[in-house]
């Protein structure tokens, strides 16, 4: 599985093309959308040809191995679509990723 894989399977899930069980998953943050963690990761491996298998611990790390940075919480899947985030959600991403910047410029500076 390659990061290429990775961004084809969001896309697949964006158009239905990904099957999971509804209900409370593990959802990774890509854009402004949740998406349920091990069904994006299985599917990038299926794309990518290899066993579909992950269990969610093992979806974590593969997705880290590809040098993805990821947000994750638990997320209730009703439909099959992605769930958006809240504007609460949007300003505290906003917040986090400010902070992290203040860190990294401390660091280098």
């Amino acid at each position: 599985m390659i990061q290429a894989n990775l961004i084809t399977a969001f896309f697949d899930f964006d158009q239905g093309r990904v099957e999971f069980n509804h209900g409370r998953h593990r959802a990774i943050l890509y854009g402004r959308y949740w998406y349920p963690m091990r069904a994006i990761a299985n599917h990038a491996r299926r794309l990518a040809e290899e066993e579909p298998d992950l269990t969610t611990n093992r979806a974590i790390k593969a997705i880290l191995d590809l040098g993805f940075i990821m947000r994750m919480k638990w997320v209730e899947f009703n439909d099959d679509a992605p769930v958006p985030l809240s504007d609460q959600e949007v300003v505290d991403e906003v917040h986090e990723f400010t902070m992290y910047l203040e860190r990294l410029t401390r660091r280098l500076g």
